[in-house]
C-alpha cells in the first residue's frame, strides 16, 4: 500500500507522468514518420534516392533514440526525487514515532533518578539545597500536575511517577497509600503489557512494606511482589532479594527464619549484591538458629563484600570483622579461603 503523499509528492508525480506522456507522444510521431519513410522506399525503389533516403531514415531512428534516452533519463530523475521525498516522509514519521516513545521512557529514567537521589538537606541542615528546592518548588507542582494527568489517563509511566511523588514525600509528607496506590497500577499495567518496568513492582512492595505497621494484612502482599521482581531477573531484582533476607532476618511480618534469610540472601549475592554478601559473612561469623557458625564461609562472604564499593560507609567496619574472622583461620586454611574468593570475584566482575 503506498503511504499517504503530501502536496509536493503529488505533485512531483503528476510531472513525472506528464513528462512520460509528453515524451511517448514525440516517439510515436517519429515512429510512425520513420515508418513512412520506410515504407516508400520500399514501394519505390529509386536508386538515386536510397542513400537520401537512407539518411532521412537514420536520422529520425537517430532522433527516436535520443527522444527515447531523454524521455528515459527525465522520468528517471523525476522517480528518483519522487522516492526520496517518500523516505524523506517515512523517516519523519518514524522520528516523531521515536519520539513518542522516548518521552515515557525519558519521564521514567527522570523518576528513578529522583526515587535515587539521597535527599539529605534537612538531616545535615544544607542550607544550599533547601535553597535550590525553594526556587524549584513551582516547576516541580506543575510537573507533578503533569503526572497526575497522565496517570489519570492511565498511562503507566504518569502512574510511576506520581507514586514517586507520594513516595518521596515531594507532596508534603510522604504517603506510602496513595504511593502504594499508584504504584500499583503501574505495575498491574507494566507486567501485563509487557512494558519492560521492573521498578514499579518493586518500590509497590516498598511502598506496602512501609505501610504495613498500619495494615498488618499487608505483609503478605509486600512479600509476593518481592518475590516477583526476583523473578523478573532484573537490575532491582537483587535489590529486592535482600530485602527479603532482611525481612526473615528481622521477623517483621513473618516468623523469624534465618534459613530463609540465608536463602534471599544468597540469591542476591549471587547477582554480586555486595551488601547480601557482609549480611551473609556476618551471619555466618556470628551463628544463628539453623545457621551453624563457619568462619571459613564467613571470611569467603566478607572478603567478597570489601572488594568491591557497595558497602559505602560500611566499608571499614566490614573490613575490621573480615579482619576478625581471620583470626579464626590457619594461615593454609586463610589461603585457601582467598583463592577461592579470587576465583568467584574473576568470574562476578564488578558491574559498571
Amino acid at each position: 500500500m503506498r503511504p499517504e503523499e503530501d502536496e509536493i509528492s503529488k505533485q512531483m508525480r503528476k510531472d513525472r507522468d506528464r513528462i512520460a506522456w509528453r515524451f511517448s507522444k514525440l516517439y510515436l510521431i517519429f515512429f510512425a514518420v520513420y515508418v513512412a519513410v520506410r515504407i516508400v522506399h520500399w514501394l519505390f525503389d529509386f536508386p538515386s534516392s536510397m542513400s537520401g533516403v537512407n539518411g532521412y531514415a537514420v536520422g529520425i531512428a537517430g532522433t527516436i533514440f535520443f527522444v527515447f534516452a531523454g524521455n528515459f533519463v527525465e522520468t528517471f530523475i523525476l522517480e528518483y526525487r519522487l522516492r526520496s521525498q517518500l523516505i524523506d516522509q517515512k523517516l519523519t514519521a518514524l522520528e516523531s514515532h521515536v519520539a513518542s516513545i522516548n518521552k515515557p521512557i525519558e519521564m521514567r529514567l527522570a523518576a528513578i533518578a529522583a526515587a535515587l537521589k539521597i535527599e539529605n538537606a534537612k538531616g545535615t541542615g544544607d542550607q544550599e539545597a533547601i535553597k535550590d528546592d525553594a526556587e524549584n518548588a513551582e516547576t516541580r507542582a506543575e510537573l507533578i500536575a503533569k503526572y497526575r494527568e497522565s496517570a489519570e489517563r492511565g498511562e503507566a509511566w504518569g502512574q510511576h511517577n506520581l507514586g514517586i511523588t507520594y513516595y518521596n514525600g515531594d507532596r508534603g509528607a510522604r504517603d506510602y497509600a496513595q504511593a502504594a496506590f499508584w504504584f500499583r497500577k503501574a505495575a498491574v499495567q507494566s507486567l501485563s503489557a509487557r512494558l519492560g518496568d521492573e521498578f514499579s513492582p518493586y518500590l509497590l512492595a516498598e511502598s506496602i512494606y512501609a505501610n504495613a505497621e498500619s495494615l498488618p494484612s499487608d505483609y503478605e502482599e509486600a512479600l509476593q511482589w518481592y518475590c516477583k521482581v526476583s523473578e523478573q531477573n532484573s537490575i532491582w531484582s537483587e535489590h529486592a532479594e535482600y530485602t527479603l533476607g532482611n525481612i526473615y532476618e528481622t521477623g517483621k511480618g513473618v516468623p523469624k527464619d534465618y534459613i530463609e534469610a540465608v536463602r534471599w540472601w544468597q540469591k542476591a549475592a549471587d547477582r554480586g549484591y555486595e551488601m547480601a554478601h557482609y549480611q551473609l559473612g556476618d551471619l555466618f561469623a556470628k551463628g544463628a538458629e539453623g545457621v551453624p557458625q563457619d568462619y571459613g564461609e564467613a571470611y569467603f562472604r566478607l572478603y567478597i563484600a570489601t572488594g568491591g564499593k557497595g558497602l559505602g560507609s560500611m566499608q571499614k567496619t566490614a573490613i575490621g570483622e573480615r579482619d576478625e574472622v581471620a583470626t579464626h583461620l590457619t594461615p593454609e586454611a586463610l589461603s585457601q579461603v582467598q583463592e577461592r574468593a579470587e576465583q568467584w570475584i574473576t568470574a562476578h566482575p564488578a558491574k559498571p
